[in-house]
């Protein structure tokens, strides 16, 4: 109840700046989201855009530390689960949004206010996303039940 990153994900927008890590264990990185879609099998995908150092710029003299030089990435097709809020008090993690931080966090809380990006779809008291029927003549006065679990809505 108290982690917001889904509601946080369906909210998300082009040029919104995220944390992004492909697999738990890789260290976070931030991302600039260029635009937001759907892939073949309708789950959202985002194209973002970051720098990324590339190769040291010759050795360093004694006692400096060596200079990058930086190239700009573009990935695609990367799946919204795994982007994580860009959180002010933080250093540099990638973890849920709870409830507090939201609060206190003016990135994270303007994107929540934003209007959701997908249609939340009805589902029954067990989770069973339920399905559109054609409205029959009384239908109002039947109690609807689940195509799954029987059990009444």
């Amino acid at each position: 109840i108290d982690d917001l990153t889904e509601e946080w994900r369906f909210r998300l927008q082009a040029n919104d700046l995220v944390m992004h890590r492909t697999r738990f264990i890789d260290r976070p990185r931030a991302v600039r989201i260029v635009s937001i879609g759907n892939d073949e099998n309708g789950s959202r995908v985002a194209e973002v855009k970051f720098f990324k150092p590339s190769a040291a710029d010759g050795l360093p003299s004694a006692g400096a530390l060596p200079s990058f030089s930086w190239e700009v990435v573009r990935l695609s097709a990367v799946p919204l689960r795994q982007f994580y809020p860009l959180l002010q008090e933080e250093h540099g993690c990638a973890h849920i949004l709870r409830a507090g931080l939201a609060i206190r966090d003016d990135a994270a809380r303007a994107v929540l206010q934003r209007p959701r990006s997908v249609r939340v779809q009805p589902q029954c008291t067990k989770g069973h996303l339920l399905k559109p029927e054609e409205a029959k003549w009384f239908s109002f006065v039947q109690p609807k039940s689940c195509t799954v679990c029987r059990n009444i809505v």
